[in-house]
């Protein structure tokens, strides 16, 4: 049976402790306001987040117009033609920079996020579930 965490032990230890393991750890001055809060108001703040405080722009590339355009210009190409082939080349090209840029977004994500619980699960749970871009096969529906 669980028992509840009794307010005599928190302390500024067990902030950096809870920080570091719901989230990606957290600054002296965040652990500091985390431990002067307490634990009650902490776990909170953690579960109950609010999801607009941190909207992170995703790259530029990342808007379905683009994906639109892309699309279309590829179907206006004859299938044997060497301008498809040189335009598949230049997509495959296109996607490999958009991998790195997407990785960088969401790495960013995590690191700055104001739910940083959210971001750790997210992470935990696309080890299990998600999908990779091998099968996705375009940048586009993996960072949506």
């Amino acid at each position: 049976m669980l028992t509840s965490f009794p307010s005599s032990k928190w302390n500024y230890e067990k902030a950096a402790h809870l920080l570091n393991r719901v989230g990606f750890g957290g600054t002296p001055e965040q652990i500091e306001s985390a431990h002067g809060r307490g634990l009650d108001a902490v776990l909170s703040d953690l579960v109950d987040a609010n999801d607009e405080l941190d909207k992170i722009s995703a790259p530029g590339w990342a808007h379905p117009q683009n994906l639109k355009e892309t699309q279309m210009a590829l179907q206006a190409l004859k299938a044997d033609s060497p301008e498809r082939k040189d335009k598949m080349g230049e997509m495959q090209q296109m996607q490999a920079a958009q991998i790195l840029d997407l990785r960088r977004w969401w790495l960013n994500r995590m690191a700055t996020a104001k739910n940083p619980l959210r971001e750790k699960m997210t992470l935990f749970w696309h080890g299990h579930f998600a999908t990779s871009i091998q099968k996705v096969n375009n940048c586009y529906w993996m960072i949506f």
